[in-house]
């Protein structure tokens, strides 16, 4: 049993932070998160650093943060997000404008979030007016890429 399927998991207001950095979350674990998530009503921070999510792990997250009307920051620094996940949670910023705080860094080691998604990310900022902090850095976006 994971912490967020523990009966009343979701009835202490006063968690208002999760945390799982570290923990090398495979898509089974990623899939129960995410239907916690999704129901979740307290949660403002999330953060799975070094989580080794891919971007398979990340369309299930996207999916319950469509759903979630709560969570404002969320920490994916030091997975393996490379453009296509990218451009998922590009897609997900779109379509929900309550985040405020992304932290995508170090996302080098699987291809690296580069250049175009980077360029994915920029186009849905143009259309979102609540994030007022994403961090990419690290990411092996070039000059050209950090333009958009």
């Amino acid at each position: 049993m994971y912490p967020w399927e523990a009966p009343g998991w979701n009835e202490n207001d006063s968690s208002v932070s999760f945390s799982l950095n570290h923990w090398h979350l495979e898509n089974e674990a990623l899939s129960s998160l995410a239907t916690a998530l999704s129901k979740n009503t307290t949660i403002k921070k999330l953060s799975l650093s070094d989580c080794n999510i891919k971007t398979k792990g990340l369309s299930i997250l996207t999916a319950a943060l469509l759903e979630n009307k709560t969570i404002v920051d969320m920490d994916l620094s030091q997975n393996k997000i490379g453009p296509r996940g990218a451009a998922l949670l590009a897609q997900t910023l779109k379509e929900r404008s309550i985040l405020t705080k992304v932290n995508l860094s170090e996302n080098k080691e699987w291809g690296s979030i580069g250049d175009e998604g980077a360029a994915s990310i920029a186009d849905a900022l143009a259309d979102n007016s609540t994030v007022t902090k994403i961090d990419l850095s690290m990411n092996n976006i070039s000059s050209e890429g950090a333009a958009c």
